[in-house]
């Protein structure tokens, strides 16, 4: 699949329904889209959702198999990095579909 292709429309679909369920539940203790640090490489690492400004939330949808496990693991390891370099973060949450 191309970038830009089904998966990453899918993609944002799958971050719209998480942003519903914040706005319905914590309508003014979110944010989208924050930098919370770099990443395994050093590039700057945008979280797509930060919640009461300690709890980031990273939105992961896979549509095709091949690369998940990838994807995951390398998730895992740049936000464990980014929880131990910047402790205003308390928790980092994946949500998969």
């Amino acid at each position: 699949m191309l970038p830009g292709g089904r998966g990453t429309r899918t993609g944002k679909v799958h971050e719209k329904l998480i942003q519903q369920a914040l706005l319905e539940n914590y309508p003014d203790a979110f944010k989208e889209q924050v930098v919370v640090g770099n990443d395994l490489f050093g590039n700057k690492y945008k979280a797509d959702f930060v919640l009461n400004d300690e709890i980031i939330m990273s939105a992961k949808w896979q549509q095709t198999r091949g690369t998940a496990e990838q994807k995951v693991d390398y998730e895992i390891i740049t936000l464990v990095k980014i929880l131990k370099e910047n402790p205003k973060y308390k928790k980092a949450y994946i949500i998969i579909s």
